[in-house]
């Protein structure tokens, strides 16, 4: 199982990525390149958002996952059954939208959810 030390350190290095990106951009604008340049620029962090939320929805899923492996009454199964298949939704549908652009998921679909 995962530790959600583990969790928070793959997001931090994944989010100080963003952030680096972000800036790049702004170094873009602050030099005089041409509006498709930051247009292109903006369409990547767009994309990496996207990557993002798709990263958040798997986490989610797997966390609820292992949640529901806890739950210790009726109540908490039905809420971890329901949880699981909203997360499940959610992941579905970001991950077709980031095939749909075709974009890299290696790192994402590395390890298996379900």
């Amino acid at each position: 199982m995962r530790s959600h030390r583990d969790s928070n350190t793959i997001a931090s290095h994944f989010l100080a990525g963003l952030i680096n990106r972000s800036n790049n951009i702004n170094s873009l604008v602050s030099k005089g390149n041409t509006r498709d340049e930051v247009l292109n620029s903006e369409s990547e962090i767009e994309n990496k958002r996207l990557l993002e939320s798709l990263y958040n929805a798997k986490l989610e899923w797997t966390t609820a996952l292992d949640n529901f492996q806890l739950a210790d009454s009726k109540d908490m199964v039905d809420y971890y059954t329901y949880k699981i298949t909203a997360c499940q939704i959610k992941y579905n549908y970001l991950l077709k939208q980031a095939k749909e652009k075709g974009l890299n998921l290696k790192l994402i679909t590395q390890t298996s959810t379900a």
